[in-house]
């Protein structure tokens, strides 16, 4: 697991460690928890890719997880790859371009 992802396990652990304390967490706070958690693994692995993460290492991650936490992830890592496309500085963008084709077969 990556530092980022290691720090995002970290604050949720905290987040329920404080819930412990104040009370048991609602089923509607366990979600919304996870839902952030995979949100945040999806803009992580953009950002590592953005910064020279082979495509195959992405692959790697995303194998990690399965069924819906990977179709989020999987969501939220293209739609921050969309957002960094330059339509102005396309050269730029064929490796954006690159990740987003092979990835939106698995975007659910």
């Amino acid at each position: 697991m990556s530092g980022e992802n290691e720090k995002i396990k970290s604050a949720l652990e905290i987040a329920l460690e404080k819930a412990q304390k104040l009370g048991a967490l609602s089923e509607e706070e366990r979600r919304r928890l996870r839902d952030e958690e995979l949100v945040a693994a999806g803009e992580a692995l953009a950002k590592r890719y953005l910064n020279g993460l082979p495509l195959r290492d992405i692959e790697i991650e995303l194998g990690r997880r399965g069924g819906d936490d990977r179709r989020i992830i999987s969501r939220n890592l293209l739609s921050r790859l969309v957002d960094k496309i330059d339509m102005e500085h396309i050269a730029g963008g064929e490796r954006i371009l690159a990740a987003i084709q092979h990835l939106s077969g698995d975007s659910g």
